[in-house]
C-alpha cells in the first residue's frame, strides 16, 4: 500500500476476498444479503467502479460474509502497511493498519503538538466512546456467561449434583448482578437499553 492510499481503496478486493473464500459468487452474496445489496452493485465494488461504501453496506457485506467489518474496512493481511488518513487543518497523516485497526475497539488518539514533539492526547469524546465500547463488550460476555452457567445448572440438576447446583445458581446470580451493574453504568454513559423490568 502506497503512502497516499486510503483503506477505502481496495475495500473492493477484500469483499471479493472473503466472498470467494466463501466459495460464493457475487450473486450469491447478494442473495444471502437478502437482496439489499445487488449483484450489480457487489460487483461495482470488487472492481472499484463504486468506492464509496455506506455504512449499511459495510455492516450488511460483513454480517452476511460473517467476519468483522473491519476486515472489510482495513487490510488486516498488511497489518505494517500504511493507510492515509485526514489530520488537522488540511494536513494529510499516515499510521499503520494495526494502530488504525485498534481505533475501531479504542479511542483514536489524535496526536497534538506540544514544544514539537507529538504525543497522543485522548479527547472527551475519544474518552466517553471507550468506555461505551468497554462496558458493552464486558456486558455481552456477561450475558454469555449466564447462558452457559445456566446451561450447565441445567446439566447439575439433571444429575442431581447438588455441588453443582450449588456452584452454578451462584454463578447465575453473580452473572446477573453484573449484568445489572453494568447495565447502571452504560445508562450513567447515554447508552439506551430496553427496560426489561
Amino acid at each position: 500500500m502506497s503512502f497516499s492510499e486510503r483503506a477505502s481503496d481496495r475495500i473492493g478486493e477484500r469483499i471479493a476476498f472473503y466472498r470467494r473464500l466463501n466459495g460464493w459468487s457475487a450473486a450469491e452474496l447478494s442473495e444471502v444479503t437478502g437482496k439489499t445489496i445487488s449483484k450489480g452493485v457487489i460487483a461495482n465494488i470488487e472492481t472499484g467502479r463504486k468506492k464509496d461504501v455506506t455504512v449499511d453496506e459495510l455492516l450488511t457485506l460483513s454480517f452476511a460474509l460473517g467476519v468483522p467489518p473491519l476486515a472489510i474496512a482495513l487490510p488486516l493481511d498488511r497489518p505494517e502497511s500504511m493507510v492515509t488518513l485526514v489530520g488537522g487543518k488540511n494536513e494529510l497523516h499516515a499510521s499503520q493498519v494495526s494502530r488504525v485497526a485498534r481505533s475501531f475497539v479504542e479511542p483514536a488518539m489524535p496526536w497534538r503538538y506540544s514544544d514539537g514533539i507529538p504525543k497522543p492526547t485522548v479527547t472527551p469524546a475519544g474518552a466517553l466512546a471507550n468506555a461505551r465500547a468497554d462496558s458493552l463488550f464486558k456486558w455481552h460476555r456477561a450475558i454469555d456467561e449466564i447462558a452457559g452457567f445456566r446451561k450447565r445448572l441445567r446439566e447439575a440438576k439433571a444429575s442431581d449434583d447438588q455441588d453443582a447446583i450449588e456452584k452454578y445458581t451462584a454463578l447465575v446470580d453473580e452473572s446477573q448482578n453484573e449484568v445489572l451493574r453494568l447495565e447502571d453504568q452504560m445508562r450513567s454513559y447515554g447508552m439506551q437499553l430496553r427496560d426489561n423490568g
